[in-house]
């Protein structure tokens, strides 16, 4: 994972404000959402660039809510400024993932091979789609979208090398 401190992964953003002591109300990105709670401190991207801050305290509701309040936002006006906001984190902020499993922004970039030995693209994008993970594709000719189904399509990601080897080939649902 990249270390550049401009280089930030996308957690949420803030949605709303929560009391009128400076809480904020979070859109979290994370899988499950309140994951975004365990990050310390919290990036928000500002028109200016991005600036870290502290988070003092936080709560996950039981109805979903995820609110945070962060050091020196302590009134509602002040809260307000951030509405809208992206929230971030650096990449090494992000435990190592389990075996088999990967973040997304590790696969971006990735060139996609097929098992027989063809270039199928580069991954533009992931999508969540409830069933399975699916694959943006940017091939020669326009966009792949391959399922991420380790095991039965991808058969290996190597990260170090931004390769992922798919059991797949161009063309596979057209009409």
């Amino acid at each position: 994972m990249s270390s550049n401190l401009n280089d930030k992964i996308l957690l949420g953003r803030v949605s709303g404000l929560f009391g009128v002591r400076g809480w904020l109300k979070l859109f979290s990105y994370s899988r499950p959402p309140e994951n975004i709670l365990s990050y310390n401190p919290l990036w928000l991207k500002t028109p200016t660039g991005w600036k870290a801050l502290e988070v003092e305290a936080k709560q996950a509701y039981a109805d979903g809510r995820l609110v945070v309040k962060l050091r020196g936002v302590d009134d509602r006006d002040v809260a307000r400024s951030f509405m809208g906001l992206d929230l971030g984190v650096n990449p090494d902020q992000l435990p190592e993932p389990p075996a088999d499993e990967f973040y997304w922004v590790d696969l971006i970039g990735c060139t996609v091979e097929s098992v027989s030995g063809q270039t199928i693209g580069v991954v533009t994008e992931m999508m969540e789609t409830g069933a399975k993970d699916v694959m943006r594709v940017k091939t020669a000719e326009g966009v792949e979208l391959i399922p991420f189904a380790f095991g039965a399509v991808v058969q290996s990601v190597d990260v170090a090398q931004k390769r992922i080897l798919v059991h797949w080939e161009i063309g596979y649902f057209e009409a």
